[in-house]
């Protein structure tokens, strides 16, 4: 499985142009935010982190979906498990090890499982939230 080249370059642009905006874009959306604030008290709500995130990542654009995962995960303080397609096994190998250069090795890991064993991995307490791109 694969794609031309020029499709590969495209698919890399635009992931990191996906990095640099949503970057941008998570101070403000991160914030904790009042509802409501009046004499009988205040009504705000914050997005804390659920733990793990799982994410189930297709063959056809694997690192732009993953990605547009995985980036959002990390910025809001959770980890993330990466369970690619068969057909892309190495790509999620080379997040954790862009993670891991970056000095951050222990907020990824690569899933290399038979997508039999899915439900075990879905049911495990840790995972705290599942991400999944693709069809049944």
């Amino acid at each position: 499985m694969g794609k031309p080249i020029t499709q590969s370059k495209q698919e890399i642009n635009l992931y990191l142009k996906n990095v640099k905006e949503l970057t941008k874009l998570a101070p403000e959306a991160l914030q904790e935010t009042v509802v409501r604030d009046s004499a009988n008290g205040i009504a705000k709500y914050r997005r804390e982190p659920v733990g793990v995130v799982l994410s189930i990542c297709p063959w056809n654009y694997p690192v732009t979906t993953c990605g547009n995962i995985l980036i959002p995960s990390i910025l809001s303080g959770n980890a993330v498990a990466i369970k690619h397609s068969p057909y892309t096994p190495l790509i999620g190998q080379h997040f954790v090890e862009s993670f891991k250069y970056a000095g951050a090795e222990n907020l990824v890991v690569d899933v290399l499982m038979s997508p039999k064993y899915i439900e075990e991995l879905y049911n495990m307490p840790e995972i705290g939230f599942v991400a999944f791109t693709g069809s049944v």
